[in-house]
């Protein structure tokens, strides 16, 4: 078992090293489109940053260790229920019901019916929303994410 501190801890590792390569992935595009405005290929870039992201966790999390860079730093590992290593096929669906953290705060969104006025807070509903999905670990059984609930996979601590 892991404790949500360590596990809320890598994922803002994770939110450092996936930043970068959003970054580094943005300025190829731009470069490679000749892009002069930031709206000009917004969604390509769009779909591209996620396609670069879902390869990123995917690719670490069914490779035999099951780990990203930032769960080797804090000794996390991701596996199957019965402790083997996720395939392609399960990493990829632990990738896309990751993204249920965004529920809440989209429907908040969706209820409210008006874009945000600010960028803050669009942040405020995602922060919310993170808040919540990180409590809810804290009622689900092994206090695991919803995610891998539903997946069927679980963290676990690796010693050093």
């Amino acid at each position: 078992m892991t404790t949500l501190g360590a596990r809320l801890l890598c994922l803002l590792y994770e939110t450092v090293l996936v930043g970068g390569m959003v970054m580094c992935t943005g300025l190829v595009y731009g470069i490679m489109t000749d892009q002069r405005q930031s709206m000009q290929g917004r969604l390509p870039l769009q779909l591209l940053i996620f396609a670069v992201i879902a390869a990123y966790f995917i690719g670490f999390w069914s490779n035999k260790r099951g780990q990203t860079l930032a769960m080797k730093t804090w000794h996390l590992r991701v596996v199957t229920a019965d402790g083997s290593p996720l395939s392609a096929g399960k990493a990829t669906q632990r990738f896309v019901l990751s993204w249920l953290w965004i529920a809440p705060g989209a429907l908040a969104f969706l209820l409210h019916n008006t874009p945000p006025t600010s960028p803050g807070t669009l942040g405020l509903m995602l922060g919310l929303s993170l808040l919540f999905y990180a409590g809810l670990a804290r009622l689900l059984p092994d206090r695991q994410c919803l995610h891998d609930v539903l997946c069927h996979t679980r963290l676990i601590k690796v010693p050093k």
